[in-house]
């Protein structure tokens, strides 16, 4: 009977003890997140390199590199480095940090374009600038006839990663159809 006591007696302190621990582990979280965040005003586009094995594609991956920057430069609040200005990074073996550092931005977007026929497969990818840590990455797998419809995607996606505003992201739905 003491034991069902000293139960009956504590049942109150549970969900107290409950909250604080909800409270504490919401705290860790919300400081880790803080932590790990990249403030961006910034992005460098150092392009997306063609991997489809046919160098008569570099026009494509240049022209898909040029598209983006154009979208993203959109954004309010956020400076886009065109890719014109990394063009001397091309195929240089320099750490991403040191890129980032010497073209003063945040975070760096590079990938790769694969057409095949009428496939196409674009990887792209955000770097932090300050530590070369992949902050995101994503395939978009599609028809190359879709390419409007992705490259508006891949837009949508990266404003949704740098942080831009709900109006900046509305404004990037396609209007190139």
């Amino acid at each position: 009977a003491t034991n069902l006591w000293r139960l009956v007696s504590a049942a109150p302190a549970v969900p107290a003890l409950c909250a604080v621990a909800a409270l504490i582990g919401v705290a860790i979280f919300a400081w880790l997140h803080r932590a790990a965040s990249v403030e961006i005003h910034s992005l460098a586009i150092l392009g997306l390199e063609n991997r489809s094995g046919d160098a008569s594609q570099d026009y494509f991956a240049d022209g898909l590199t040029n598209a983006l920057a154009a979208g993203l430069g959109r954004l309010n609040g956020l400076r886009v480095i065109p890719p014109a200005a990394t063009l001397i990074y091309r195929g240089m073996k320099k750490p991403l940090a040191e890129i980032g550092k010497e073209l003063n931005a945040d975070v760096l977007l590079d990938g790769t374009v694969s057409r095949a026929g009428n496939r196409l497969e674009i990887r792209t990818r955000l770097v932090s600038a300050r530590g070369g840590r992949d902050l995101w990455s994503h395939t978009y797998d599609s028809a190359a006839a879709d390419l409007p419809a992705s490259q508006n995607q891949i837009e949508r996606d990266i404003a949704a990663q740098v942080h831009a505003s709900a109006p900046d992201r509305a404004r990037m739905i396609d209007t190139r159809k």
